[in-house]
């Protein structure tokens, strides 16, 4: 992902998303989330933690409130790259 950073900021020139998911990041404990960031945007990710590949990261447009869900963030996931955070729509989280 590291060497995609351009195409992701003209991507979201272009396009104007609220939301992103990546999947197959290759991002790893030693690159910070500042490498990373897009302007106006939350980063929640989660790295793989052993061997090459893999990693997803979800970047969610600072117009809309969202916050890691909590309930999924603690729990160690068995064989599963995954990341959560919840969004608040018309008063409702989601």
């Amino acid at each position: 992902m590291i060497n995609k950073m351009s195409e992701l900021k003209h991507l979201i020139t272009v396009n104007e998303p609220k939301i992103i998911g990546i999947s197959e990041t290759w991002l790893y404990g030693d690159i910070n989330d500042g490498e990373i960031s897009q302007t106006n945007f939350q980063i929640y990710r989660s790295d793989r933690q052993q061997g090459k590949g893999g990693g997803v990261v979800i970047y969610v447009h600072n117009s809309l409130v969202s916050s890691p869900y909590q309930e999924l963030t603690d729990i160690q996931w068995i064989h599963s790259e995954s990341v959560w955070c919840t969004v608040q729509l018309n008063h409702t989280s989601i």
